[in-house]
């Protein structure tokens, strides 16, 4: 082998060597990053799933609370109107069946302090020396001064089950109204956490360090601000100052991730995973990077596009997450039998309404109808609200809606829901929800006008316009039909460009929206041509009036890039009179041919076309002291 051989395989030694180092290198860093993408991927995983898991829970507690509060409402009614505790009584036991059968079996029903009264709706009967203002539902509730309050969960000693109860002090100042449930729904959930994913233990802690339910059921009734070991302790302290977000600490087995989101009330969902098991897989793509950087490639720019679409699924699942909200800003909660109305749920928009008056509904209800609607919607919004058609309207369902424009201008959507009903079917409770539809509204709006719209000229295209028409005239709404475009428009763009040719077409654009009425169906066929329907013109004389007014205003502002030229159009019309044999095709049939024979005779002129008559008008430059001639083909 020569030195020159030698020396060319040397060279490509060492670039092939350099190669190999640079692409080494570069892998490894795309690598290391896709790494920690990868990382950071899988905890915002875990952040949404603690915040479903969180989201179940609130779930599972806000029920009991909502069922608190509207028998509290409902109590509150009954007291004003001097009901006896046998009543009240009475709808406890009631609310109870339904909630047994709405929330779940996990409840001893609705029960309640009234008028000196110990009232179970489950119709439980306390020992005698049993005091209700002393237990912690009443003495809680007491201590919130009228909201609802979550009493601190114990441990059922007969079923060794936690519980908890949700109390709310009445109008009264003295009436407790509350529920209690158990927790073993919680504590499923916690079990259901564990036993299908990656956690090593997932509970649920409330503010003060109890555990109300762990997957660990050992764990439960346990108090982890007190210290009984190191690592409880330091997980409670950890807890407290990372709220809604995530810790790493050393478990009995390694390192642990920790993710933390507040639920209710200062209580927290933690789910805590073995970091090792969490991260395993990305280690195992070190293992492929050492057996083959092609294959590496291979792989991560898969793992890349898979964990891509993952972060952009676990982003949105977090979006719907966080977005979890009311749907409705105003909740009105409505008796039918009494008009009496209770806001459940308010904006500034439903006092002004009610103007401090919460009475009489039936008849206020048409009277609101005037109030929040718009003009063009206040008729409809009418016959929606009338609450004497309400019982008929909602016989066969328990819900009815109806979007409209309110007296802002925008868009709602107004709901009644049913509650209950008496015994012969009427409407005894009802709810009256508003839910904001605006944005959505005028997005369709925004992406209809934009399907139908010319995106040169800003008028209409050939598919609306003809849409629109071939509508009138289905309604037999006569009309003037035109057909135009511009004469020697190819000139235009030989001579002068392109985009001056573009300048022409919307300057014959703007002249004919602005000789035209609003109501006028004017669009742009395409290139230079344009249509024209003008309903209620039948007259010729109108029609030439009209057309006039056009070339006025296309003549009023000429091009400069023109150079003096102006713009002229040949012009064929016809009238959609015949209502009765007369069809789109038809119209537009003659029109075209009257603009051919425009065309021929010359520029600016427009020819009518009747059935077997031809009539063809110059367009005079100058519209004052000129006369038309008319010529009978």
């Amino acid at each position: 082998m020569d030195n020159k051989a030698k020396r060319q395989r040397a060279r490509y030694f060492a670039v092939t060597v350099a190669f190999i180092i640079i692409s080494s290198i570069f892998f490894v860093n795309i690598f290391l990053k896709l790494y920690d993408v990868s990382r950071e991927n899988l905890i915002h995983m875990w952040t949404n799933n603690t915040a479903k898991a969180a989201n179940d829970v609130s779930f599972y507690l806000t029920m009991p609370m909502d069922a608190v509060a509207f028998s509290a409402v409902t109590i509150n009614k009954m007291t004003q109107n001097g009901t006896t505790p046998e009543e009240v009584c009475e709808y406890l036991v009631n609310e109870t069946k339904i909630y047994s059968r709405i929330i779940s079996d996990n409840n001893t029903g609705v029960y309640a302090y009234y008028k000196g009264h110990y009232l179970d709706g489950s119709q439980w009967t306390p020992p005698d020396d049993y005091q209700p203002t002393e237990r912690p539902w009443y003495i809680s509730a007491a201590a919130a001064d009228g909201r609802i309050t979550m009493v601190e969960p114990y441990m059922n000693l007969q079923t060794f089950t936690v519980m908890m109860s949700v109390s709310q002090l009445l109008d009264d100042k003295e009436s407790v109204v509350s529920m209690d449930i158990f927790m073993d729904g919680v504590q499923k959930q916690m079990e259901d956490v564990v036993n299908k994913s990656l956690p090593i233990a997932a509970m649920v802690i409330n503010e003060h360090g109890y555990v109300v339910a762990h997957s660990d059921k050992a764990e439960v009734g346990k108090d982890y601000s007190r210290g009984e070991d190191a690592l409880t302790t330091e997980l409670y302290d950890n807890i407290s100052s990372h709220p809604n977000g995530h810790f790493i600490m050393e478990g009995q087995n390694g390192s642990d991730i920790v993710f933390v989101q507040e639920i209710i009330d200062n209580w927290n969902m933690v789910i805590v995973i073995s970091e090792d098991s969490l991260f395993s897989s990305l280690q195992s793509i070190y293992m492929i990077l050492g057996i083959s950087l092609f294959a590496v490639v291979c792989i991560i720019l898969g793992i890349f596009m898979f964990i891509s679409a993952k972060h952009r699924e676990s982003v949105h699942l977090n979006q719907e997450i966080l977005a979890i909200a009311d749907i409705y800003t105003t909740v009105v909660q409505i008796n039918m039998k009494s008009g009496d109305m209770q806001i459940i749920r308010s904006d500034d928009g439903i006092e002004n309404l009610m103007g401090g008056n919460y009475k009489n509904f039936p008849e206020r209800s048409v009277g609101f109808a005037e109030k929040i609607s718009s003009e063009r919607s206040r008729d409809l919004i009418k016959i929606f609200m009338d609450a004497s058609t309400l019982n008929e309207r909602l016989s066969d369902a328990d819900s009815i809606s109806q979007e409209f424009m309110d007296d802002r201008g925008k868009w709602v959507r107004l709901r009644f829901v049913v509650v209950d009903r008496d015994s012969s079917g009427d409407i005894n409770q009802l709810l009256w929800m508003f839910e904001s539809i605006d944005e959505d509204r005028k997005q369709q709006e925004k992406l209809r006008v934009l399907s139908e719209t010319d995106m040169m000229t800003g008028i209409r295209n050939r598919g609306s316009g003809e849409a629109t028409i071939r509508q009138m005239i289905a309604e037999g709404r006569q009309g003037l039909f035109l057909l135009l475009d511009a004469d020697d428009f190819k000139s235009v763009n030989d001579n002068y460009g392109h985009a001056v040719g573009d300048k022409v077409i919307i300057n014959i654009a703007d002249s004919l929206r602005h000789a035209f009425r609003d109501t006028d169906v004017v669009f742009r066929l395409g290139g230079d041509e344009f249509a024209v329907y003008a309903e209620g013109i039948t007259d010729a004389n109108v029609a030439s009036n009209v057309i006039n007014r056009f070339i006025d205003q296309l003549n009023a502002a000429p091009l400069p890039e023109l150079q003096g030229r102006l713009i002229t159009v040949s012009i064929g019309a016809t009238f959609y009179t015949d209502v009765q044999t007369d069809t789109f095709e038809d119209i537009y049939r003659r029109a075209d041919e009257g603009t051919y024979d425009s065309k021929r005779h010359g520029k600016n002129y427009v020819t009518f076309k009747y059935e077997g008559i031809d009539v063809q008008e110059e367009i005079p430059e100058n519209l004052e002291g000129k006369d038309y001639t008319r010529e009978r083909n």
